[in-house]
């Protein structure tokens, strides 16, 4: 029986997504277990070797170091840097010291692996009209709406919440498209894992790129504006 160890990183998904390569490497010989948030629980068909459970703040009073039974990566930053837990400032360095600190490659990230559901993307694909050339727009991310604007002739499809389909149901779409316009948010990660090229815009907010700095001179084909 595999000892069990548990995960503090209940949101967002793009973190999620980003910690898949190490949460893959723990299973190995791990029980992984990872409260989420409610909204966020169908991330387990797409990570199914992870035990998800509902998120109820089960680690607010937990010593936040890592072990071989715990792994705090909400704290990844602050812990590996020595700053204050509540300091969430340093957008530069959050995601890949969350690799760092573990002394991980920084470059395992790009080893992402999402288990795809090819029956909804094709649904998904058919409700949206089976379209032919057209251009996939995402202005949506947890900082806020970020207006893109496309002089073109293609059609536009914009990326919108669907009941029953997860945002790597859209995948597929992504893949037709003949151009990916997306906000900095956790579309970034899986248009690097499906090798797309794309353009990625700042958040309309301080953050902006900074989320992603680090992240984008390691990719081959995205890039920013």
């Amino acid at each position: 029986m595999k000892p069990e160890i548990f995960i503090n990183q209940p949101a967002g998904i793009g973190d999620i997504m980003f910690l898949e390569p190490i949460l893959r490497m723990l299973s190995h010989r791990h029980s992984v277990t990872m409260p989420v948030v409610d909204s966020f629980a169908w991330i387990e068909k797409h990570i199914p070797y992870v035990n998800f459970i509902p998120y109820r703040c089960q680690f607010d009073n937990h010593v936040q170091k890592f072990t071989d039974t715990y792994c705090p990566f909400r704290f990844a930053s602050p812990i590996h840097r020595g700053y204050d837990l509540n300091d969430y400032s340093d957008y530069e360095n959050c995601m890949l010291d969350k690799y760092r600190v573990m002394n991980l490659p920084q470059q395992m990230w790009l080893d992402m692996q999402l288990l795809r559901d090819y029956s909804n993307e094709n649904k998904l694909f058919e409700l949206l009209g089976s379209p032919v050339d057209f251009i996939l727009v995402n202005e949506n991310s947890r900082a806020g709406e970020q207006k893109i604007k496309i002089d073109t002739d293609l059609e536009i499809i914009h990326m919108r919440p669907i009941h029953g389909f997860s945002v790597v149901d859209w995948c597929l779409m992504m893949e037709r498209a003949k151009e990916n316009h997306h906000v900095s948010t956790s579309t970034f990660y899986l248009l690097n894992m499906l090798d797309i090229d794309a353009v990625i815009y700042p958040r309309p907010d301080e953050d902006g790129l900074r989320g992603i700095s680090q992240l984008l001179p390691m990719t081959k084909l995205t890039k920013a504006v």
